[in-house]
């Protein structure tokens, strides 16, 4: 997981204890907090592998002589 995965998921747990009472906040161990931060970093890994996965399959349809019509970037 790269750095800029780390501070996406950090800000997102940070805006998640923001939306809690103080209250609930006291109840909730900062172990907990770090591993919702892991949760969604490995959802950002895992959305960007999936998404390079696209792109990977593209670029193999355009190199094997697929038409770009074909896999939906007709030229208007």
């Amino acid at each position: 997981m790269t750095e800029r995965h780390r501070k996406r998921a950090q800000k997102v747990v940070e805006s998640f204890r923001e939306l809690l009472d103080q209250r609930v906040l006291e109840t909730i161990p900062a172990s907990d907090f770090e591993q919702l931060a892991l949760f969604v970093q490995e959802a950002l890994s895992d959305e960007l592998h999936d998404a390079a996965e696209q792109v990977e399959e593209l670029a193999h349809k355009m190199r094997s002589g697929t038409s770009l019509s074909d896999v939906g970037m007709g030229v208007v």
